[in-house]
């Protein structure tokens, strides 16, 4: 069983807090960090776990995607790969409106390379409440709903207490049945 590599976004208002999560019988977080706004500016910073800092960007401009898209461009130059991406979201108008990725805003990651194959494949996951969709994820290899599901599940999200689904967490392509 090869690992697979899960990037773990969180965010809040100003704030995208990231994890490169390492999947394989185990999982453990490669990498943390996060983007935030500040003034004028977004500064973008990774480090190891509890560890030194690897990359600090000051980027112009107070735009969160503009910081993730750095944040994977720095990924993709060490040739550092990402399976997954998963968004955790709070329910903050604009920040919510981007990390769901909605068609018009999937630019952010056409030039990430190992995401050019998955962007025709990008399936919105939502807990129970379908009406507020919490992730969103781009399968670079292929996953069925119930490995997609079995990893979501497996990374902390909190569905909301009432869910009545043993996983608790559904893709959209089976939330109609």
């Amino acid at each position: 069983m090869q690992p697979m590599n899960i990037l773990l976004l969180t965010a809040d208002a100003d704030r995208v807090g990231v994890a490169l999560c390492v999947a394989h019988r185990e999982t453990h977080c490669a990498l943390e960090g996060e983007v935030t706004t500040s003034g004028e500016s977004t500064l973008v910073v990774l480090r190891e776990p509890r560890g030194p800092e690897l990359h600090c960007a000051e980027l112009p401009g107070t735009y969160l995607a503009d910081g993730l898209s750095a944040l994977l461009a720095w990924l993709t130059t060490r040739n550092i790969r990402v399976d997954l991406v998963t968004h955790r979201i709070a329910q903050h108008g604009t920040d919510e409106n981007f990390l769901r990725l909605s068609p018009a805003q999937l630019g952010i990651l056409e030039g990430f390379a190992s995401c050019k194959d998955a962007l025709p494949c990008v399936q919105a996951v939502s807990a129970w409440n379908q009406a507020t969709p919490q992730f969103v994820y781009f399968s670079v290899r292929p996953h069925t709903p119930e490995s997609l599901v079995s990893v979501i599940a497996g990374s902390g999200a909190q569905p909301p207490a009432g869910c009545p689904k043993k996983m608790k967490v559904r893709c959209e392509t089976c939330s109609a049945s």
